[in-house]
């Protein structure tokens, strides 16, 4: 379960270590992790619209078969509840968010806000998937995306799309989701 006041806090903390600590020279996540290293720039460079590749807590950003950021901020407007059971992709992103007693979170519930975009939220706060379509470059760090272009859209390309493309540089590999890697063998050499 993702509970997006803990994304809300975990971003905020690694900005502050970055930003007390940094700046690094990059960032480097593998799917979740290359997830939360976009959506932390994003959140950056959100809260910094102006700031120069050296005023970055990352210069650079590696992401291994990341899927698509979200975005988690205060609700400016009131959202009207709505029903997912005909869109996949909603079905696919809402079903993540459960109420769950034990760690006192609370039930996101899907939602839309007057400009038809899809969010979840508890009234208080909403989660909004990241599109390129809509959103368009939000990463203006050079980046490197390793992924398999036969993985899910999701799981890097769209994540690429939302990326500077005069900054970006693909690796590919024929892994699927799985970390890349190359194995060698006595007999055979490479393979």
């Amino acid at each position: 379960m993702l509970d997006p006041y803990d994304v809300l806090d975990a971003e905020r903390q690694l900005l502050e270590i970055a930003l007390e600590d940094g700046p690094y020279d990059g960032i480097l996540g593998y799917s979740q992790g290359a997830t939360f290293a976009a959506q932390t720039v994003i959140q950056h460079i959100i809260e910094n619209p102006r700031a120069t590749i050296q005023e970055m807590p990352f210069r650079f950003a590696i992401f291994f078969n990341g899927a698509t950021p979200s975005r988690v901020s205060p609700l400016t407007e009131e959202p009207r509840p709505i029903r997912i059971e005909s869109d996949p992709e909603a079905i696919n992103f809402y079903k993540v968010q459960k109420a769950n007693p034990i760690l006192h979170s609370t039930a996101f519930y899907p939602a839309a806000l007057s400009n038809g975009r899809n969010i979840l939220t508890d009234g208080q706060i909403g989660m909004i998937k990241c599109d390129p379509d809509i959103d368009g470059t939000m990463i203006k760090i050079p980046t490197l995306h390793v992924r398999c272009p036969t993985d899910n859209y999701e799981h890097g390309l769209e994540l690429q799309k939302l990326c500077e493309p005069s900054s970006v540089q693909e690796y590919f590999h024929g892994h699927g989701h799985d970390f890349p890697r190359v194995c060698i063998s006595a007999a055979t050499g490479l393979f």
